[in-house]
């Protein structure tokens, strides 16, 4: 894959550097030791891995070594781009930053391992008109884009997927009722979501979506947000889900601090923002000329034009915004 920005050269550079298929500098087989130290090197987790999280991925590990097996990473995500950015429903510079990140890791893993490294990405489908009433045919346009994605970025030794959780159901329908039945066990036991879980769901929540709820109160709005805080608690808390990310051979992966039995990690190199919520942009740096970052929104940037993204991508990367020269961010960049 070639990009150009046919304005700036460095513009270029940075991404198709950033695109670039790695380069194994390993050719000795690792032992198990050394791949569980490559899994949780501090160049890019974001917090401390306790000590369950640590035996569980050994345990993992060994077993996928010793059966000569690819190790295996989930990493679940919300399935949608956020009706509040401007690229929605498509996929932005966000998400394509984030998977040549998780690449980039995976491959690093990956090195000199015969088994090579698997990435799922996990989300739920005919889920989401349920809770944050976002249109499916939304959900599928990003979806689409973001498989293609993945695709592309795939190698021999590193096979980045999505994966519909909905196949772990009996089908659909068994998933919704499953869901909706989950909700209800939420409701009767009179659970009420924290503050943080509200005010989050209330962003997340699309107002002209299934539902036209750009009419409601304030009021109005606030109970939208805590029943859709309590829907996003259901889903999340499906055995089905859980199963399949973490309590089986995978080891599961995370960009928020805190879940069990996950490895946190960074989006970005500075970034920790789920990219699927945020837009991508290339901030200057003292130490390189750009550096790939996500944050919710847009800070001062300029539109660079890009020529040979795929079409598969989506509509929304023929430009890429760049920081101006005189912006730097002071960040670390050592965790590359």
């Amino acid at each position: 894959m070639n990009l150009q920005a046919p304005t700036h050269p460095q513009v270029s550079a940075a991404l198709n550097t950033m695109l670039s298929r790695p380069t194994a500098s390993c050719s000795d087989v690792p032992e198990v030791d050394q791949l569980c130290q490559r899994i949780t090197s501090g160049k890019w987790r974001r917090s401390t891995v306790d000590a369950e999280t640590s035996t569980d991925i050994r345990q993992k590990v060994q077993r996928q070594f010793v059966d000569g097996q690819p190790i295996e990473f989930s990493l679940p995500f919300g399935g949608y781009k956020s009706w509040r950015q401007s690229s929605f429903p498509h996929l932005n510079w966000a998400d394509v930053m984030w998977a040549a990140h998780i690449r980039r890791y995976a491959a690093h893993i990956a090195q000199g391992y015969p088994g090579g490294v698997v990435v799922s990405f996990t989300y739920y489908s005919a889920a989401l008109d349920i809770v944050n009433n976002l249109r499916l045919s939304d959900q599928t346009v990003y979806i689409d884009e973001l498989d293609a994605l993945l695709t592309d970025l795939s190698t021999s030794g590193v096979h980045l997927r999505l994966v519909d959780l909905v196949s772990q159901h009996k089908d659909v329908e068994t998933f919704r009722a499953e869901l909706l039945a989950r909700r209800d066990e939420l409701i009767d036991s009179r659970y009420q979501p924290t503050s943080e879980q509200s005010a989050s769901a209330l962003r997340n929540l699309v107002l002209s979506g299934e539902r036209d709820l750009r009419q409601l109160t304030p009021d109005e709005l606030l109970e939208e947000a805590e029943s859709s805080a309590v829907s996003c608690l259901a889903m999340e808390s499906l055995p089905q889900r859980r199963d399949f990310n973490k309590f089986s051979h995978r080891i599961q992966l995370g960009h928020i601090r805190g879940p069990a039995l996950t490895v946190h990690l960074g989006s970005t190199r500075v970034s920790t923002l789920q990219p699927w919520v945020g837009v991508g942009y290339l901030a200057r740096h003292s130490k390189q000329p750009y550096i790939e970052t996500i944050a919710s929104s847009l800070p001062a940037t300029e539109a660079i034009e890009v020529v040979g993204i795929p079409a598969a991508w989506g509509p929304a990367l023929t430009t890429i915004p760049v920081e101006p020269a005189e912006q730097q961010i002071p960040v670390d960049i050592d965790a590359t």
